[in-house]
């Protein structure tokens, strides 16, 4: 995340203010997540996963369909595991924004 929501007090003036601010808390706790060691990790073996099927996808006899949509589905939850995880962090930074911004006009 770009932002912190360290400068934000818990303090909430309605449910939508608590509803950015727990958004803001989950997406930080998946940065902290995908910059870890536990996070490198997932994100390379998804990166693998979807690689190796892709090789294999390019040169698979077009008759084997269950394996060309076995393959299709590796690469889709691979590439499923590194968007999911994205998105919360790129929506969290909107709610932060948010936020701010519902602040500011106080």
């Amino acid at each position: 995340m770009t932002d912190s929501f360290d400068s934000i007090t818990p303090e909430f003036e309605n449910e939508q203010e608590e509803f950015y601010f727990a958004l803001a808390v989950l997406g930080e706790k998946a940065h902290e997540f995908w910059v870890s060691d536990v996070g490198k990790y997932v994100k390379g073996r998804a990166f693998e996963k979807a690689s190796k099927a892709r090789k294999e996808l390019a040169t698979v006899s077009p008759w084997r369909k269950r394996r060309i949509q076995y393959l299709q589905n590796e690469i889709k939850v691979a590439e499923s595991i590194l968007i999911y995880v994205q998105e919360v962090i790129s929506d969290a930074d909107l709610a932060l924004q948010q936020l701010k911004n519902m602040r500011s006009q106080q």
